[in-house]
Order: structure tokens, then sequence, then C-alpha cells
């Protein structure tokens, strides 16, 4: 079964962003449409479970999930690479050491979520400017999420990313991924 010139598109830009929202992927395949392959489908979740088939022989998935009630996103996941090896290949060993304390603590935390000010306690030897933008880097990349609070301090959680990529890593914390994940 080979890929039509859409899916293979659509496969290209999951590579590049790693994850997106259905709204995302929706525009995606518009714009594939439009520009690349006349008449591709605008069904988020049949392109989905067309690439699955195809990249299940090289170990690779795309996951569907639910964040919050009504967002949904996508994210291209490896089946068999090292999930924690994955989040430290853009960043050193201390930046690792950092992000690890950062989700232990999120995951010893209340509701799995905590200030910026009270992960300031894991930022080891970094300056306080450089890990707030070291967390927010991480939120871009959505490992991390940024929930918006009643007061003026950053809270943190976890991002769709470390759900789906990182959940083994996450249950051997003690943190059960939300029950919403789904796989199409």
């Amino acid at each position: 079964m080979a890929l039509g010139t859409g899916l293979q598109a659509l496969l290209q830009v999951f590579a590049q962003r790693q994850a997106m929202t259905k709204k995302e992927a929706e525009e995606v395949l518009k714009e594939i449409g439009r520009e690349v392959a006349p008449g591709q489908s605008t069904d988020v979740e049949s392109c989905v479970r067309r690439l699955n088939k195809m990249l299940k022989c090289m170990d690779l998935e795309i996951r569907g999930y639910h964040v919050r009630p009504g967002e949904q996103m996508f994210a291209l996941i490896n089946l068999t690479n090292d999930d924690v090896a994955k989040a430290e290949g853009k960043i050193n060993e201390k930046e690792a050491a950092v992000f690890r304390d950062v989700l232990q603590a999120l995951a010893e935390a209340d509701f799995h979520t905590a200030t910026l000010g009270e992960l300031e306690a894991h930022r080891k030897k970094m300056t306080a400017a450089k890990f707030e933008k070291f967390v927010t880097d991480l939120c871009d990349d959505r490992w991390l999420s940024k929930k918006t609070p009643d007061c003026d301090d950053l809270v943190i959680t976890f991002g769709p990313r470390a759900y789906t990529e990182l959940a083994d890593h996450l249950r051997h914390m003690g943190v059960d991924p939300p029950q919403q994940i789904t796989l199409i």
C-alpha cells in the first residue's frame, strides 16, 4: 500500500512539528488540498488511520488524545525509542536532569500542577531567568503545559507530549495518563 502525495505531505508536517491540534491538522490538510494534492480529504481521523497502517511496520504511530474537553491533539511518536532519550535529544545533560526533576515534582504535586516559583527549587545551577526560559521552551515544545491561574504566578502541568511520549516514564513516577487518551 503506497501513500498518496497528500498523506506523504501530512506525514512530513507531523515529522517536523511532532504534535498538532486537530484544528491545526485540518488547516494543514486544507492547504495540502489546495497546493499539493487537490481533493485531499480533510478528515483528520481517517488520514491518521491510513498513515498508521503504513507507520506500523516502522514502529511509529500518530496518536490522538484529548488534553481538555473539546481540544484534541495528535502526536507522532516512536514506539521503540527510549522515551526519556527522546525528550533529552535537544537538551544537554544538566537540562535533562532538571527536566527529570521537574517531571518528578509535578508527579508529586497536588493535581500534578505547580507554580513556576515552586518548580524553581529544581533548577539546580540555572539562573532564574534561564530556568524560566527553559520551562517556557518545554511548554512551547508541548512537553509541559501552562495553565491559566487566578494568580500572577505561572502554573505548570504535564503537556500532551509528556502524556503520550513519556507515558511509561510517568507511570513509574506514579502518574496515570488521562483516561481520555485514545489511539487512532
